[in-house]
């Protein structure tokens, strides 16, 4: 009789870092949204509000607990491989929060007001298709942002208006940019796959009196979606504790 024993193992994943990291504190009074990538190399002034909302890919309204004000900011300087995927270079800035501000989080799902984004008139917002790239809109001005590509961004180019500009994005983008928009959750149940250009102009706010529809008409006439708003379950981050001083370089 033979018996035969297996010993399993469990496979402990490195968490990806950035082959170099410089973190400061900075006197600056502004604050990027996003980091400025060129190849492998990143720069970014910011808080870090916004550096939790990029690296764990939630908008501001999803995340809550200890975080430090916007007093508080800080200037990176970190470098990859240039291959890095913009998702492995969020992990990475998951693993600098935990090990230089010591960041402790969870993940707890809540009833909060919000909207559920999905399809009232299915065919109407077609996929990208190979080879297809279509103007970018007279909002975006004369000299618009380089590398749009890939992205969705919110503007107000006159005053009373908001627009949103997206290039070649999943359904999950454009939700990010509406939550940011609306100030609340914005949950994706258009069951839409691949990516989709958009040029949206829209009523900022409680503008009544803009030329323009409300961002509910857009997304309706334009898009075929639907934004319905309720209390919804909504996973949310839980920021249980981080230092507002990051540990040495």
């Amino acid at each position: 009789m033979i018996t035969a024993i297996f010993f399993l193992f469990a496979v402990t994943q490195t968490p990806p870092v950035f082959d170099v990291a410089s973190v400061k504190p900075s006197t600056q009074t502004f604050v990027e949204i996003f980091p400025k990538r060129s190849g492998g190399r990143i720069t970014w002034t910011t808080d870090l509000r916004f550096v939790i909302n990029y690296a764990y890919g939630l908008p501001l309204n999803r995340i809550q607990g200890a975080i430090p004000s916007s007093d508080h900011t800080y200037h990176f300087e970190v470098a990859t491989n240039a291959d890095a995927t913009d998702a492995q270079v969020r992990e990475m800035f998951q693993t600098l929060l935990a090990d230089r501000f010591k960041m402790k989080s969870h993940r707890e799902t809540k009833q909060v007001d919000s909207y559920v984004l999905s399809v009232s008139k299915p065919g109407k917002l077609k996929p990208a298709t190979p080879g297809e790239n279509p103007p970018l809109p007279k909002w975006l001005g004369a000299t618009p942002p380089a590398d749009v590509e890939g992205k969705a961004m919110a503007t107000m180019p006159e005053s009373g208006i908001a627009t949103i500009t997206g290039r070649r994005v999943p359904i999950a983008k454009l939700c990010e940019v509406l939550a940011r928009v609306l100030g609340a959750p914005v949950l994706d149940n258009t069951g839409l796959a691949g990516n989709f250009y958009f040029d949206l102009r829209f009523a900022h706010g409680d503008q009544t009196d803009a030329d323009a529809p409300s961002v509910f008409s857009v997304i309706r006439d334009e898009l075929g979606l639907k934004l319905d708003g309720g209390k919804h379950p909504v996973e949310m981050l839980i920021i249980d504790s981080i230092e507002k001083t990051p540990v040495e370089n």
